[in-house]
């Protein structure tokens, strides 16, 4: 299981003087899945996961606790390096660490109106604040 933590993130810019707590931002993908994530209190995580909108899948956000992680601002999307037809986007999701304590957050990939029909995909990460 991949586990980001803010001390290995430091220790990438441990030349630059940066400690755990200047790190403002963790982001996690696809790669992601499953893993476990560590913030500071007021740090945002940052969730990046591939999407093609043209097929009316997106990702819907199901488990969360947003007094752990609060939801900065709407999911946008980032288009891709190379638009063509079907080619892959991201959809980007931003979350304000605000107590400390632990969450899952899971988002299913699905078309909105197809009510009942189980997720195409399905992305998990437990967050942690301290």
């Amino acid at each position: 299981m991949l586990v980001l933590t803010l001390v290995a993130l430091a220790a990438c810019g441990a030349g630059a003087g940066k400690t755990p707590a200047s790190v403002s931002e963790v982001t996690v993908t696809d790669r992601d899945d499953r893993g476990d994530v560590t913030l500071a209190a007021g740090q945002t995580l940052v969730v990046r996961l591939g999407v093609t909108l043209g097929t009316g899948f997106s990702w819907q956000v199901v488990t969360n606790n947003a007094r752990i992680l609060e939801p900065a601002e709407p999911p946008r999307i980032e288009p891709p390096e190379r638009p063509a037809p079907g080619a892959v986007e991201h959809q980007v999701f931003r979350f304000t660490a605000r107590a400390k304590g632990s969450t899952v957050l899971e988002l299913h990939y699905l078309r909105p109106w197809e009510k009942g029909a189980k997720p195409a995909r399905t992305y998990r990460v437990t967050a942690m604040v301290r």
